[in-house]
């Protein structure tokens, strides 16, 4: 049975991100949108259970910047914009972004490349494969976010240049409770609140009260728990870092 790829809406946005350890979401701006053939068939069968899949529309988001406010990473906010394209939440924080937009150009001339797409036909298209364009399509989203999950689940390989479903299988039947890792740059207060250590008192002053604004308990009081916990905890350590910074400067 093919995986179910969900329609997500705002108001069920957070149960999505936290059904299971890792969310792959396709955004766009209009519907109907569909994943890339064997995309999500890929996740399925080589990471078992450890995947939930959907879709989301920006045309049914009633207000622009609560995406501003949902894709986040360890660090805070998105800064570069939240694109289209395929987003890989882990346990609801963002850890990759894929536009989407592949090469049909098709060359397995590179032993890894090879092997890449045997792997993915493997799991992506049932070990019968496709036409070579589609098979090519996928390979190249899945092995972004393949590598993504690979790196932090610490996977081995056999010397075979991929992983054996045996192995993972057996890791993740009952994956380990992680308690929330405290943000990456907790001790550069400047990354924490985004900015460069060269600005100004009145631009560090108009970057807390944004970051404050936007983790306001107003503006996620419509989101699941997880994340109003998480936009507490980001309140805290953004007025932190803003006081280390006040103190530093005297």
């Amino acid at each position: 049975m093919p995986p179910q790829i969900s329609r997500v809406d705002p108001d069920a946005f957070g149960t999505f991100l936290h059904a299971t350890p890792y969310a792959l979401l396709r955004l766009e701006r209009t519907g109907p949108i569909e994943f890339h053939r064997g995309v999500a068939e890929f996740f399925d069968g080589a990471w078992p259970r450890l995947f939930s899949f959907g879709a989301l529309e920006r045309a049914r988001l009633r207000e622009p910047s609560w995406l501003d406010q949902v894709f986040r990473t360890s660090l805070g906010p998105m800064r570069g914009g939240i694109h289209d394209g395929y987003w890989l939440f882990e346990r609801g924080l963002v850890v990759g972004h894929h536009r989407g937009v592949v090469s049909t150009g098709v060359s397995y001339d590179g032993v890894d490349h090879e092997r890449q797409r045997q792997r993915v036909v493997r799991y992506g298209f049932a070990g019968v494969g496709a036409r070579a364009d589609v098979v090519e399509a996928a390979r190249q989203i899945c092995v972004y976010f393949d590598d993504i999950v690979t790196r932090k689940l610490g996977a081995k390989d056999e010397g075979e240049g991929s992983y054996t479903r045996e192995t993972r299988e057996s890791a993740h039947r009952a994956p380990p409770p992680r308690a929330p890792a405290p943000p990456p740059a907790e001790d550069d207060p400047y990354e924490i609140l985004g900015v460069d250590p060269s600005i100004s008192d009145d631009d560090l002053k108009a970057a807390y009260k944004q970051q404050m604004k936007l983790n306001h308990p107003d503006k996620v009081a419509h989101m699941s728990p997880a994340l109003q916990k998480f936009a507490q905890e980001q309140t805290v350590a953004i007025q932190k870092a803003y006081e280390r910074i006040l103190r530093s400067r005297g």
